[in-house]
């Protein structure tokens, strides 16, 4: 699975059924998607270290 469809998955689950919090949510997790490489780039191959540095550096 791709960082885009996990994003896609998580924001489509009932965690984030308010419009409010999806659109909080989408715009952090996509930041963070940038930051690590992408929406192409696959969930399996990124570290939580990157993770970690993306958050930090956002």
């Amino acid at each position: 699975m791709d960082l885009g469809d996990a994003a896609d998955e998580f924001l489509g689950t009932h965690r984030v059924a308010n419009d409010n919090t999806r659109h909080a949510y989408a715009s952090a997790i996509d930041r963070t998607v940038t930051a690590v490489g992408g929406r192409d780039r696959l969930l399996s191959d990124v570290t939580d270290a990157e993770v970690g540095d993306a958050l930090t550096s956002l």
